[in-house]
């Protein structure tokens, strides 16, 4: 099985977010995941933050969209309902999800963290346990190469 389709949760207009695509399509299964926001313009989704869960993805997207799990996410839905500028033109967040095994989540979150540098994992406020274990400054080792 591969990722699945983007699943859009749209504000209302006092900036309130609608869990109800969470509730529908989110598994309770172990997995990765991504928290995104599109750009109109070019109709790209814009990774936000990428997670995991060894038990339950739709406990972990739920807690990020009550404003209980990233930092990141939750400023950004404290700022959408604050109306603040920044969010003014976000209308929703989206997710997507891809189940794993248990012992893959971690490794596989690693993966996709590395690929994209979503803000929400590497934002300085963080503390570097947030980050996976492979990806912390002490664990990372940097190729350049000869170009």
């Amino acid at each position: 099985m591969g990722w699945s389709d983007w699943y859009e949760c749209s504000f209302d207009s006092k900036g309130e977010i609608d869990l109800n695509p969470v509730h529908s399509h989110a598994p309770n299964q172990p997995g990765i995941y991504a928290i995104a926001m599109k750009d109109e313009k070019y109709n790209d989704y814009i990774v936000q933050y990428i997670g995991m869960s060894t038990t339950d993805i739709w406990k972990r997207l739920k807690a990020h969209f009550t404003g209980k799990g990233n930092k990141y996410i939750q400023t950004r839905l404290e700022q959408k309902r604050d109306k603040h500028r920044t969010m003014e033109k976000v209308n929703a967040l989206y997710f997507m999800y891809l189940e794993t095994s248990k012992e893959q989540a971690r490794g596989m979150e690693s993966l996709f963290v590395r690929g994209t540098v979503p803000i929400g994992n590497v934002q300085q406020k963080l503390s570097q346990s947030s980050l996976p274990r492979d990806l912390r400054d002490t664990e990372v080792e940097v190729e350049l190469d000869d170009d």
